[in-house]
This record gives C-alpha cells, sequence and structure tokens, in this order.
C-alpha cells in the first residue's frame, strides 16, 4: 500500500520533483553553515557563493515554484528548518533575480521578550515567511 506522500511525489511534474530536490539540499547546506559557522563568517561565504554576475526578472511561475518546494522540503525533511534556512534558500535558488529580498525583523514583545521573524519578498509582495498579525520591525534587508 503507497503512502500519501508517495501518491503526491507520484503527481509531481519531472521539474517540481528536480526543484524540490535542490530546495531540500539547499536547506541541509544552509542549516548546517548556520548552525557551524559564526553568522558573520557564515553571511560572508553566502553572500560570496549566492553573488551572481547579471540579475534579472523572473517569471512569477519560478519565484512561486521556487517557495513552494522550500516550503514543502522544510515540513517533510527531518530537521528544525524554520524561516532563516528557508528565505535564505529561497535567496540562494533565485539568486538571480533582482526584485527577491530577504528580510529580518524583529519584534520586541515586553523586555527581555523578543521574537525574530525571516520572510522573502518579490516584487513587494511575501512569498515565503507569511507575516502574522503582529509587526516585525526590519532591522536587515538582503537584496
Amino acid at each position: 500500500m503507497e503512502s500519501g506522500r508517495w501518491k503526491q511525489w507520484k503527481k509531481l511534474k519531472f521539474e517540481q520533483k528536480i526543484i524540490w530536490l535542490k530546495a531540500a539540499i539547499c536547506l541541509v547546506i544552509i542549516k548546517t553553515g548556520l548552525q557551524l559557522l559564526p553568522f558573520g563568517w557564515f553571511r560572508e561565504v553566502f553572500k560570496w557563493m549566492a553573488s551572481s554576475g547579471q540579475k534579472r526578472s523572473t517569471e512569477i511561475d519560478k519565484v512561486l515554484s521556487t517557495s513552494w518546494a522550500v516550503r514543502s522540503a522544510a515540513h517533510h525533511l527531518p530537521l528544525s528548518l524554520l524561516c532563516l534556512p528557508q528565505a535564505l534558500s529561497v535567496k540562494y535558488l533565485l539568486r538571480h533575480e533582482m526584485d527577491l529580498k530577504v528580510q529580518i525583523g524583529v519584534l520586541i514583545n515586553q523586555p527581555g521578550d523578543l521574537e525574530a521573524h525571516a520572510w522573502v519578498e518579490w516584487k513587494g509582495e511575501v512569498v515565503l515567511g507569511d507575516l502574522p498579525e503582529k509587526h516585525f520591525q526590519p532591522i536587515w534587508v538582503w537584496e
């Protein structure tokens, strides 16, 4: 008897499977880098790896399918893959896109109670990391 996940996998187009596999690999590498390296070093390595010579505009279908693949892989992999590795994975996979931004914001609820969140915007719209009703103050934008 086939599981529901296997049935879903079989229904995906070949291109969707490739994007999903790239997303899964990217998530694992970024999660590992975030855990092993000091953040300053990680940021420099990521910046170097994600830099691309020529920026161009990407079709909305590619942006949405990449965001879907990262969310889906993060949900199915046996790791805790929260908003930051997901946002950075989308940024890396769409590194040639000129209108893509990773934002990191904070929210101070009470003295000493800090929340942080990372999300991805494309042409001003959030494509990954839905913002809750809370208002996160952006402290860092990665274009």
